[in-house]
């Protein structure tokens, strides 16, 4: 009824419905995209929703964090490029010496009628070189193989902002040059580090400057989702929702711990058969979903220690309470926050923490308790 700690899809997936006619009417146009939010925002459910539930594209998804080097993400973009042209495996066969495999693969190619481009990609998988080179080889193989087949393919990279892990940044200017002569391939870049995010493709001197048309993923709509949580609860014999609306609100539109919240009070109130939902069971919900996301939390908690002042101006954001930093100081850790992914600047001077659950933990532990208004 309510799926977490996976992207979902189909009546898994809620919420979102200003979102995906808009990242529908991209998809069509074939303009590219950058969509970024805070980790566990449901960017990838965003994604999975349109084009595994919906269907009527053909697309290559490609996680960076998940990748281990450019030469693999590269090798994997190769291999569902030519999957997509009914090719499997093309790069373990494509690196055997001779043999039967390397055959078989021939024979599929010319029977997709693309040998010619598998030709070229044999070739720049059997020589050494530059890592970098063979990454945009890789993104012009898939343009071809969507020239070939006569269709637009649309290419999802994961965690974006990670290419920087991943190579130096001249590969920006690199890319670029290339991605803007690709006609068949679509790019949509998905980023939880907005500030990096928002360096590579809003920032004028960065070479994706205006390449990519931008979409923020904000928090959930509190109003619809607690709809959808009424409908699906009362489907199940709910008839008094109580004060349900103020523990969806509690979370402020956070995706993931919202649904976290409201699939621990469907198990609830299935497994106890109960049929009014009181304000003991919000509060036990609540209190569930912070000791079940508190080795994460503190995780947050231990990667801010780890950098000098960085603990204490997150105290000083949730408190709304000054740091004691210099203005220079104050500038210097606010933006090495932004780039952990653990705050974003809302306006000039001001910023959010963005995880609700550390916000709550680092304003003490009566902030995850709902006042009884009983």
């Amino acid at each position: 009824m309510f799926r977490t700690g996976v992207p979902v899809k189909g009546q898994d997936f809620l919420d979102r419905k200003k979102h995906l006619p808009t990242f529908r009417r991209h998809l069509e146009n074939n303009q590219p995209v950058m969509i970024k939010a805070p980790r566990r925002f449901g960017k990838t459910s965003l994604i999975k929703q349109v084009f595994e539930h919906e269907g009527g594209y053909e697309y290559i998804m490609c996680d960076l964090r998940r990748a281990v080097s450019l030469k693999k993400l590269s090798e994997d973009i190769i291999d569902k490029a030519y999957a997509i042209a009914g090719v499997e495996g093309f790069v373990m066969n494509a690196l055997i010496k001779g043999g039967s495999a390397l055959l078989e693969l021939f024979r599929k190619l010319k029977s997709a009628k693309i040998e010619h481009i598998g030709e070229i990609t044999l070739e720049q998988l059997q020589v050494q070189t530059d890592d970098v080179e063979l990454f945009l080889s890789a993104l012009d193989t898939a343009d071809k193989v969507g020239s070939k087949l006569k269709v637009n393919i649309k290419i999802v990279l994961d965690e974006f902002q990670d290419i920087l892990v991943l190579a130096d940044e001249s590969i920006l200017n690199r890319l670029r040059t290339v991605a803007q002569h690709h006609e068949n391939l679509t790019y949509i870049f998905l980023g939880s580090i907005e500030s990096i995010m928002t360096k590579i493709f809003e920032k004028k001197a960065s070479p994706f400057f205006h390449f990519a048309q931008i979409m923020q993923l904000p928090p959930f709509d509190v109003g619809e989702i607690v709809e959808a949580a009424k409908e699906r609860l009362g489907a199940i014999g709910i008839n008094q929702f109580g004060e349900l609306d103020r523990m969806i609100a509690f979370y402020n539109g956070h995706p993931d711990y919202t649904i976290q919240a409201l699939q621990l009070l469907y198990n609830k109130v299935v497994v106890d058969e109960i049929k009014t939902i009181e304000f003991g069971l919000l509060q036990e919900v609540i209190l569930d979903v912070a000791s079940n996301n508190g080795a994460y939390v503190e995780e947050l908690i231990s990667m801010a220690k780890k950098k000098k002042h960085h603990i204490n101006v997150l105290h000083s954001i949730a408190t709304d309470t000054p740091s004691g930093l210099d203005a220079k100081s104050l500038y210097q850790v606010r933006t090495s926050l932004e780039d952990m992914g653990l705050i974003s600047k809302i306006e000039k001077g001001r910023y959010i923490i963005n995880d609700i659950l550390l916000l709550y933990v680092l304003m003490g532990k009566d902030a995850l308790l709902l006042e009884d208004k009983a």
